[in-house]
């Protein structure tokens, strides 16, 4: 359908790359499997809002601590109550003694 023409990353895509490959579709050099949305459909306040989003989701504000890859906060969660009983394990060695 695209003659194997392949869309850039969302992480590594331009504001430019974006835009093309809404307005141009798989006709364009650097776009890729997407059909052509031109101005009757997405006008440019419309594209210039897509443009803004998907540049946010390269670099999200993350509220609540560490993204620990952006899978959310259970991730998060036992990440922390891992870290907690590896500390409790290790406080347990130091403290104890071994009995001969």
């Amino acid at each position: 359908m695209t003659n194997g023409l392949q869309a850039p990353g969302l992480q590594r895509a331009t504001a430019t790359e974006i835009a093309e490959a809404v307005r141009i579709g798989g006709a364009g050099v650097r776009s890729g499997n997407m059909p052509k949305f031109g101005s009757d459909v997405i006008d440019q306040h419309q594209l210039d809002s897509v443009v803004r989003y998907v540049l946010y989701l390269q670099h999200p504000r993350d509220r609540g601590g560490q993204p620990l890859g952006h899978l959310g906060p259970v991730a998060e969660g036992l990440a922390a109550w891992g870290g907690a009983l590896l500390l409790t394990v290790a406080f347990v060695r130091w403290i104890g003694k071994r009995s001969e």
